[in-house]
């Protein structure tokens, strides 16, 4: 997690603070072995490769999972998109 995420505290309902906290760890452990399969796969596998302005070519969500992150007490259901975001913090 990058910076404090302060609407990831206020989702979870929590004071803590996630800075530099692995997003893995906000996770029910039976979560967990999904999440790293889904992250370790390509993005961009399986996409069409057509630009979004064809109108003859679909364009298709990216990957998705559902997982639920311990929040103050429960779960809280999220979904996470897996997707590649060119030159994210300068990198």
């Amino acid at each position: 997690v990058v910076g404090k995420a302060e609407c990831l505290r206020r989702l979870l309902m929590t004071a803590g603070d996630f800075s530099n906290q692995s997003f893995e760890e906000l996770l029910f452990e039976e979560e967990r072995p999904r999440f790293l399969r889904f992250m370790s796969e390509n993005p961009e596998s399986g996409l069409p490769t057509g630009k979004a302005t064809d109108a003859d070519t679909p364009v298709s969500a990216p990957p998705c999972l559902r997982v639920s992150l311990k929040g103050a007490g429960h779960r809280i259901g999220v979904d996470l998109f897996h997707v590649k975001m060119a030159h994210l913090f300068g990198e």
